[in-house]
């Protein structure tokens, strides 16, 4: 356990999770940015959406399948800057017309295999 170490509090670090289309990727940056989080990661991901099977007959060109290009990001971080990128996240998500809004989750960091004061 680190919990004694001085350089770091392992009870303040938290994984944040930021899902959304491909289209949104350049202002998910500028989010992270403005939240102060410079170090992250980002990967490609496939989301679907499957509707519920309903009677065949009212959809005779479409089997109710989409699939979305989407963005996984994270990072690991402290509490402020955690609660500020939500901050931003649910002020971009409220500014105008979403049709695919920011996905934002804070998960707790229970323990660690490094130390960093740099979170």
């Amino acid at each position: 356990m680190l919990e004694g170490c001085p350089l770091f509090k392992i009870n303040t670090m938290k994984l944040l999770v930021i899902t959304c289309v491909q289209e949104s990727k350049k202002d998910v940056i500028h989010l992270l940015h403005q939240s102060g989080i410079f170090i992250f990661s980002m990967t490609d991901i496939t989301g679907f959406k499957e509707d519920p099977p309903e009677d065949l007959r009212d959809h005779w060109f479409s089997a109710g399948h989409e699939r979305f290009d989407s963005l996984l990001f994270f990072s690991f971080c402290n509490e402020e800057k955690t609660n500020k990128a939500l901050q931003n996240i649910r002020q971009y998500n409220e500014s105008g017309d979403r049709s695919f809004p920011l996905r934002g989750f804070k998960i707790a960091v229970e323990d660690a295999t490094f130390i960093n004061d740099q979170l």
